[in-house]
């Protein structure tokens, strides 16, 4: 009789596993924006971000989406993505291009509350914020 129980349940295990990892994301777009500005406050153009997103691969990950925006001439990008249901993580970061060289020729920086903080790896996006509006304000300095 135990038996028979123990096989019943080890039948059932793996289909209560398989849906219970899964996770719905919501359907509407994760929308990510911001603006850019100088040391003087003043608009910066041409800064590229890089919204890119990532899911389990073997041992390891990969990308699975990168949607990008530069600022435009008043400091201001959008980016909009409907996150995968499959993502494994989701960011936000200031890429390299050939006006800016984060690091090497600028430093840029991140509002938390009043004061701007270093930026040292990307923005973590979690699963909690997707389908929602996010908003950075970023600080662009020459070094």
């Amino acid at each position: 009789m135990k038996r028979r129980k123990m096989l019943k349940i080890l039948r059932l295990t793996p289909a209560f596993v398989g849906l219970s990892c899964g996770k719905d994301f919501p359907d509407a777009p994760t929308i990510v924006t911001g603006e850019v500005i100088d040391e003087a406050g003043a608009p910066v153009s041409g800064v590229l971000f890089i919204l890119l997103g990532t899911k389990n691969s073997g041992l390891g990950s990969v990308s699975i989406f990168k949607e990008t925006d530069e600022s435009g001439i008043n400091g201001k990008f959008h980016i909009e993505k409907v996150i995968p249901n499959d993502s494994k993580t989701t960011e936000l970061l200031p890429a390299d291009n050939e006006f800016y060289t984060f690091g090497l020729t600028h430093n840029i920086f991140l509002k938390k509350g009043d004061q701007y903080i270093i930026l040292g790896n990307s923005i973590p996006i979690v699963p909690d914020k997707y389908g929602m509006t996010l908003i950075y304000r970023f600080k662009v300095v020459k070094k």
